[in-house]
């Protein structure tokens, strides 16, 4: 019963396999932007606090050992007002066990995923939606051997209401192709 609709400002710029072609023997379909996950961790529905931005969950690994989040979906995150983030690796240090693979970030405030003091960490095919703020973010630049791969950021409208101070305006996007 329910629907979806996408409209776009303009063309896009390369052509996208969407519909049931066949590449190299396979069948292509594109789910880019698929949003459900069997586990969800949802924050806390707070009305946005005036000057802050809402108040949220949290997913944080701090001063070592290691974080693994495969597959879920963290929802209603970030606090703008504590400078937490959505999802955080905070001075972790070396950690190729360090992975956020395959997972949702949505409806977030302040970052969607910040790496900080932290080396070797992945960020695997995650989808991150309607984040006010920047989507994945190194904290000083300092971090080493992280590697980012094959994510999507995706707003749920070009040009979004304007967010609170201190806090980025509504996903960044200003042309979401």
């Amino acid at each position: 019963g329910a629907s979806c609709e996408v409209t776009l400002s303009g063309p896009l710029v390369r052509r996208r396999l969407g519909s049931d072609s066949e590449l190299a023997g396979f069948v292509v379909r594109a789910e880019v932007l698929h949003l459900s996950r069997s586990v969800t961790f949802t924050g806390p529905t707070y009305e946005r606090a005036a000057g802050g931005g809402h108040q949220g969950i949290v997913t944080s690994q701090r001063l070592g050992g290691s974080m693994q989040l495969h597959y879920a979906r963290v929802d209603n995150c970030g606090r703008a007002l504590l400078g937490e983030y959505c999802t955080h690796f905070h001075w972790v240090g070396e950690c190729a066990e360090c992975r956020i693979v395959g997972s949702v970030i949505t409806r977030g405030t302040n970052k969607g995923t910040t790496v900080h003091g932290t080396h070797g960490a992945l960020l695997q095919r995650n989808v991150y939606y309607d984040i006010r703020g920047a989507s994945i973010y190194f904290e000083n630049g300092q971090e080493l051997y992280n590697v980012v791969e094959r994510n999507v950021v995706g707003c749920p409208e070009l040009s979004g209401q304007g967010a609170a101070p201190g806090v980025t305006t509504r996903c960044q996007c200003i042309d979401c192709v």
